[in-house]
């Protein structure tokens, strides 16, 4: 990022931009149509994050090398967390990293770079790797907006989509585009700008899942992993998961499961309004929460008890994490509600579960029941064989994006048992 004043040392009257003229002149090669590929992919970086950035359609108007093309600061610095992405979507392997700890080696980011440019004018034309022909991609218009109360139907229009354009994959290529990376500004004008859409990107985005991952975007690494969490949790049984089938109905339960014990954990991390703006929603990853805290944390959910009971409903679950629907928070309201069977003094077990289907019909979780969490959450971890690092107790903590993921497959795994989901 730091090195942009190399190739700008070469800008003609010190311009802050530099032209595909002056790119050329800095490599030190003679026809810009050599470099006039690399400059036009390194311009496009800026789409949506650079004010002023040029898209597809601009580039298609504007094929003559010197008319208006310009890269600056901020396109330049776009780069690294793209080709981080990229390495991931690859496969290379761990080893490689470009961040601001780790570096890459000239003939390695040659090969990367090349591979990237590509792959962008192959997703552009219909023909050949170069934009000449085909029909060039258009971002969709926000086809799940009309769900905007409920997490569960707005997750299921997403899978609904994906099965219509061939795939999770393909999905995330016919959302995202060319330069594969999903802000939450394009993810609401191209999913939906709605609370219960924006909370998945959300949930999305803070997964604990890779190196040097950026929280304020979804990446493809990060689209891939949400699957596989879903499909470890919805479809357990590796040996058999070939052979089975992810339901509409089980993608929309995963992800309000998900994107609940995310707010869940906000709440419990002292965070109020989560019904607000994106600020107020998204959450502080800082701070991991130890299972102390999270003990002393249950007067932040009270806090939004009707009389200030000791005992919290559903329906006051459902306003503490900001959500509208009732439905997308009872599953995990149920899971906590559940863990106090055979150890807090109001308990219900499952058999109580299936005479009180309608969450207003007595359901409550109270302290005792609260504090059943963290050594149930601790035990899965041994049992589900997460590394080592992973602990939840009095003194070591665990991130929101974690503590969700871990959450929804317990919620999953209950539910499944009783043969719910």
């Amino acid at each position: 990022m730091s090195a942009f004043h190399y190739v700008n040392d070469w800008s003609r009257g010190g311009n802050s931009k530099v032209t595909p003229d002056e790119f050329k002149r800095a490599v030190g090669l003679f026809d810009v149509a050599d470099i006039f590929n690399v400059f036009e992919f390194i311009e496009s970086l800026g789409e949506g994050k650079c004010p002023h950035f040029h898209d597809w359609s601009w580039h298609q108007a504007h094929s003559d090398p010197n008319d208006g093309h310009e890269i600056d600061q901020c396109e330049w610095n776009q780069l690294p967390g793209y080709l981080e992405s990229q390495l991931r979507m690859f496969k290379y392997s761990g080893r490689y990293h470009w961040d601001a700890t780790h570096g890459v080696s000239a003939g390695f980011f040659a090969e990367v770079v090349a591979r990237m440019v590509t792959l962008f004018f192959k997703s552009h034309s219909g023909s050949g790797p170069y934009p000449h022909g085909g029909s060039p991609w258009q971002p969709p218009q926000p086809f799940c907006a009309r769900f905007g109360n409920s997490v569960k139907d707005t997750g299921s229009c997403l899978f609904e989509n994906a099965k219509a354009n061939g795939g999770w994959r393909q999905e995330f290529q016919f959302i995202a585009g060319p330069d594969r990376l999903l802000s939450k500004d394009e993810w609401a004008a191209r999913v939906g700008n709605t609370h219960a859409s924006m909370v998945i990107f959300m949930a999305m985005a803070t997964q604990e899942d890779h190196h040097a991952d950026d929280p304020n975007s979804i990446d493809m690494q990060d689209w891939i992993h949400w699957m596989q969490s879903t499909k470890q949790a919805m479809l357990p049984n590796p040996r058999r998961r070939r052979g089975q089938k992810m339901s509409r109905e089980s993608f929309g339960n995963y992800a309000a499961a998900r994107v609940t014990a995310e707010l869940i954990f906000e709440v419990a991390d002292g965070k109020k309004n989560l019904g607000g703006t994106w600020t107020s929603v998204f959450p502080d990853l800082r701070h991991e929460l130890t299972a102390m805290e999270w003990m002393n944390s249950f007067h932040y959910v009270n806090d939004w008890s009707y009389g200030g009971n000791a005992k919290i409903t559903s329906d006051e679950l459902k306003r503490a994490v900001g959500l509208s629907d009732v439905n997308d928070i009872f599953e995990v309201f149920e899971f906590f509600e559940g863990l106090g069977e055979g150890k807090c003094p109001s308990a219900h077990d499952w058999h109580w579960f299936q005479q009180h289907t309608d969450p207003n019909d007595g359901h409550e979780i109270d302290q005792c029941e609260w504090n059943q969490l963290p050594n149930f959450l601790e035990s899965k971890l041994r049992q589900w064989q997460y590394g080592s690092k992973y602990h939840w107790n009095a003194y070591q903590g665990i991130s929101a994006g974690f503590f969700s993921e871990v959450v929804a497959r317990m919620v999953a795994k209950f539910f499944r048992d009783h043969s719910k989901w």
